[in-house]
């Protein structure tokens, strides 16, 4: 019998979920690469709505926590490209805790 809260935990596996569609969105895209305004579209289609706030600290994390994006600026936007251990992370050729795994290929 479990004493704990049913939502202890909920806040890091949605942020592991988050972390997740944003590297698949960078990876879906030509260039690697896609600024905070449309990352913020994507989590949308997802019904992940959450403030420029919470996404740059999602991005942060996953530069300097995880190694799995580099982030630069133009002017006020925040542009994150793809690097190759988020893409080993995507092809299941690396684990990175905190980040969801991907789901297997149909």
């Amino acid at each position: 019998m479990t004493s704990g809260n049913v939502f202890e935990g909920y806040s890091d596996h949605f942020d592991a979920e988050v972390r997740l569609v944003i590297l698949k969105a960078l990876q879906d895209e030509p260039a690697k690469a896609m600024n905070d305004s449309l990352l913020l579209v994507v989590l949308k289609e997802f019904a992940i709505r959450r403030s420029r706030e919470y996404l740059h600290t999602q991005l942060k994390w996953l530069e300097t926590q995880a190694g799995a994006v580099r982030l630069t600026r133009a002017g006020t936007a925040i542009i994150a490209h793809l690097a190759e251990r988020g893409a080993e992370h995507l092809n299941r050729d690396g684990v990175i805790i905190g980040i969801k795994a991907p789901s297997l290929p149909r």
